[in-house]
């Protein structure tokens, strides 16, 4: 079973691996890939079916050049004919029938896996050939992975955008959402790779998919398109917070944990008991270097010196021991847990003595703590849907957020952010009179400040958020770090207000 059913992986292999020290056996790479996705069916593997065909792609235009524009560019802007005629082509359109494909089992023991290893091994040459893999140099490196396939992934969802914009100027509301949802579940599918960065990648893709669903969802009421109730019952059922999406199911990565102690015992001197520094030194450059060869000169100069300082081979094994021991015992903690705001081990780490830990495992943090947001994003995405489900059918915004119940949901979900044991839903209202919420949106280029007004014209729908607190929707930040006297707003969705926003201050035309 995959690295994210598993749920003794994560414990037992790590306990194997460090049974194997000081020898750290030479096919460890061989073992992670084996254990983690040896048992996934080649008919089930969704990096088989995607990237062959990313390969093929053609790059996106200039103006659709990363997710946030592609996400804000609606039909009609300027460029859009460019990026339409990019979206509607033969090559991307066979992808986007892919990603449908491999986003549509509802049953995560049925569905479609990104199992691609970690290495060259059982990769084929075209992939290789396309730099569509893992690298992990010679020799293989689990610390210094190279994860060449995801700008390809990156590209993948920038198409889903552009494409789900392209449907919904053509009427087909339906239809663009389901390539959202289909480019959420691929999201899912990642969050349960072995690597921290990789995982985080797929709560980040999961997480902004969502919110796109919320925002061709308002595009759609907005601009009176055809919704079909029968189609979105179907949408709101798929995004069941219990179904596939369940955050609950996925397990903490440790692949980085493994890499670490591989570097360990690779670059140890067992007749000294402390580093062989020129071994420590190169081994440690490239993965300073992230692939780059040209840095790799500078890269040793620094990590020389910095050898000459660390912490030795056992005193460092114990210190990633501790920050993963301490990680695992959070990932099991109830998000409300007030220890959960104590300083982690991995944050108190000497950065002098253990720059060993620090460049090989990234901060579990953003995963973790950022589980909670990803839940509000799928319970909001589904309470949304079912919201807009009763303003089409009595051509009225919902009075309380009860209304959606039975018809589009068996049990109003949870609001994620909130600690009362009661489980109280997200908060919903209809404003009676106009105000201004400020929005901070966290762009690419930092974080930007704006107000809206919302008016009784839409309703609000709205998380306690990060502080657990509600703010009555007068401040939003929508994050997972802790932010006092702000909400996460659901609807109207904050990409919505932003374009919006952007629109107005004639950024976006």
């Amino acid at each position: 079973m995959h690295f994210g059913l598993r749920s003794v992986f994560s414990v037992s292999f790590v306990a194997l691996t460090l049974a194997a020290t000081p020898s750290l056996r030479a096919d460890i790479v061989a073992d992670l890939n084996k254990k983690a996705y040896g048992d996934i069916p080649e008919a089930r593997r969704s990096d088989l079916v995607l990237l062959p065909l990313l390969a093929k792609s053609a790059p996106p235009p200039s103006n659709v050049g990363n997710y946030h524009e592609a996400r804000l560019l609606l039909g009609g802007m300027k460029g859009w004919d460019q990026a339409a005629a990019w979206a509607s082509a033969p090559a991307q359109q066979e992808l986007i029938q892919a990603l449908l494909r491999v986003g549509a089992e509802r049953d995560f023991l049925k569905a479609f896996e990104f199992g691609m290893p970690y290495g060259f091994e059982g990769v084929s040459p075209d992939l290789i050939r396309a730099g569509l893999i893992v690298n992990l140099g010679d020799p293989p490196t689990i610390a210094a992975a190279q994860y060449s396939y995801l700008p390809a992934l990156d590209r993948l969802e920038m198409l889903a955008n552009v494409e789900a914009s392209r449907l919904l100027s053509q009427d087909k509301t339906h239809a663009a959402i389901d390539i959202m949802i289909a480019m959420a579940h691929l999201g899912r599918q990642m969050c349960d790779r072995a690597m921290i960065r990789e995982a985080q990648w797929g709560m980040e893709v999961l997480s902004r998919s969502m919110e796109r669903v919320r925002d061709l969802a308002y595009r759609a009421v907005l601009d009176k398109k055809a919704i079909d109730v029968r189609l979105l019952a179907t949408q709101i059922d798929r995004l069941d917070p219990e179904g596939f999406f369940k955050i609950g199911r996925m397990a903490m990565p440790t692949g980085d944990q493994i890499g670490a102690t591989q570097v360990i015992e690779r670059t140890r001197d067992n007749e000294v008991g402390g580093f062989n520094v020129p071994a420590l030194a190169s081994t440690m450059a490239k993965m300073g270097a992230g692939g780059k060869p040209l840095r790799l000169f500078s890269e040793a100069a620094t990590w020389s010196d910095a050898a000459k300082k660390s912490a030795g081979p056992q005193a460092i094994q114990e210190r990633v021991d501790g920050v993963y021991t301490d990680w695992r015992v959070r990932w099991a903690m109830n998000y409300f847990d007030s220890r959960l705001g104590n300083k982690t081990p991995y944050q108190d780490v000497d950065k002098d003595r253990y720059q060993l830990l620090v460049v090989a495992v990234p901060d579990m943090a953003p995963l973790e703590r950022g589980r909670q947001a990803a839940e509000t994003e799928i319970v909001g995405a589904r309470t949304a849907l079912a919201c807009v489900g009763v303003y089409v059918t009595t051509n009225g915004q919902p009075n309380l957020i009860t209304a959606v119940r039975p018809r589009w949901v068996k049990a109003i979900d949870a609001d994620p952010f909130n600690a009362d044991r009661a489980k109280p839903p997200l908060q919903y209202f209809v404003p009676r009179t106009s105000f201004e919420a400020s929005i901070v949106e966290r762009t690419p280029s930092g974080k930007e400040n704006f107000s809206v007004p919302l008016t009784g014209d839409t309703f609000v729908l709205y998380s306690h958020g990060s502080d657990n607190a509600d703010a009555k929707a007068r401040r939003i930040e929508n994050t997972w770090e802790v932010v006092r006297g702000a909400d996460y707003l659901i609807w109207p969705p904050v990409l919505s207000v932003f374009r919006q926003h952007l629109i107005d201050a004639g950024e976006l035309e």
